[in-house]
């Protein structure tokens, strides 16, 4: 690794560590963002597709996958469905640890490119996905 990929990703563990700590509440006091990547964890360690769980909790793929992504917040009833599904409280969907490091970069990732000073910048969102080297 190069010491400009190094600088770049000491600089992402860091956002991350911030990540962990500082919250974006939503209007519950959630933070959107890392449900989303909780619920994203969950799914995929029960090998489940977004399918698979959206028809399992009674609702679309396409809405389980705004919350997923930390665009949309769930509603109570709609938290406690997922939380059933997985056979654990709500709560645990709530905490505001990311369940991995991976997960935590994410966070980082996609909080910095929501401020509103990275349109500022007038570079391209990075894309978050499997592909993305954490």
């Amino acid at each position: 690794m190069n010491h400009g990929m190094q600088s770049t990703v000491r600089q992402a563990d860091g956002a991350a560590q911030r990540a962990q700590t500082q919250r974006s509440p939503g209007a519950a006091g959630t933070d959107p963002i890392a449900l989303g990547r909780q619920l994203r964890h969950l799914r995929r360690a029960a090998e489940m597709t977004l399918g698979d769980l959206a028809a399992r909790i009674g609702m679309s793929a396409s809405a389980l996958s705004l919350i997923e992504n930390g665009k949309r917040e769930p509603k109570l009833s709609m938290l406690t469905a997922i939380a059933e599904a997985f056979g654990i409280p709500v709560t645990a969907l709530l905490t505001p640890a990311p369940p991995s490091r991976r997960a935590a970069l994410e966070i980082a990732l996609e909080r910095i490119q929501r401020a509103d000073s990275f349109a500022t910048l007038r570079v391209p969102p990075v894309k978050i996905g499997p592909r993305l080297i954490a």
